[in-house]
Formats: structure tokens, sequence, C-alpha cells
């Protein structure tokens, strides 16, 4: 009956485009109960647990899978549990097509303007390097 119910969960998952982690979730939970019951004693129990884990695993691993290699295009969105969030473009991409400009950003332009090469400071850096000033440590 499980493998019925999973075999079910698992269609309607790659049909709705579900989150391919929540079997994997379910296999974690389900393991710590296995833990459980192993350590109370119920082997039998315990055996049947662990290859339910084992399946919800697999079933967990072949969605990813398949939500890996499956093509963006035509995205349903399925709800709170849908496995990829939708594109976010950032913002002023589609300002051009909205007729409104394109925000200006502050270092636009620096390029064309003209910096003059100031060769003083640098003098003065190696002077002070090259031996000490008495004055400088006074101070």
């Amino acid at each position: 009956m499980f493998l019925v119910l999973l075999v079910a969960y698992l269609g309607y998952s790659l049909w709705a485009r579900l989150d391919g982690r929540l079997p994997i979730v379910a296999a974690l939970v389900l393991l710590a109960v296995t833990a459980a019951e192993q350590a109370a004693g119920a082997v039998d129990l315990a055996n049947t647990l662990a290859v339910y884990v084992f399946l919800l695993m697999v079933g967990g691993v072949g969605l990813l899978l398949v939500d890996r290699v499956r093509p963006d295009a035509g995205v349903r969105p399925s709800g709170r549990w849908r496995s990829r969030p939708p594109p976010v473009e950032a913002p002023g991409a589609d300002a051009t097509h909205e007729g409104q400009p394109p925000t200006q950003k502050p270092l636009d332009g620096v390029e064309q303007q003209a910096v003059t090469f100031v060769e003083a400071p640098a003098q003065k850096d190696h002077e002070d390097e090259q031996g000490h000033d008495p004055e400088r440590q006074q101070r």
C-alpha cells in the first residue's frame, strides 16, 4: 500500500511541479522514527520502516533529478511548495520598455573628465621614507 501511495505522490509531484525535497524530509523524519523503534526493540517494524525510508529517498532524488533536467518553459505556479521561484528581474532592467528613462548611476561619465597628474605628494612621501624628520618626531 505504501508503494502505491508513493508512486501516486511522485506522479502528482511531477505534474504539479512540487518541491522534490519533500520526500527526502519525510524520509529523514521516518528515519528518526525507525531509530526509535529499533531502540524500543521492535526490530521487524524498524526493518519495514527502513525500506520505506529507502523508497522515499529514491523517490526524492528522482524528483530532484527530473527537476534539474526539466526545461523551465511553461512553469505552472502550484502554490507554496513550488520547486523554483519565478525569475526576478533587476530593478530598472525593464525601464526602457515602460517608457521610463533608466536611472543614472553616480559614476556615469567619469571617464570623460580629465584627471590632472599630481607629483608633489609622491615626492614628499619619498622624502619621508628616506630619512627621519626631526621636527616630526618632536610633535
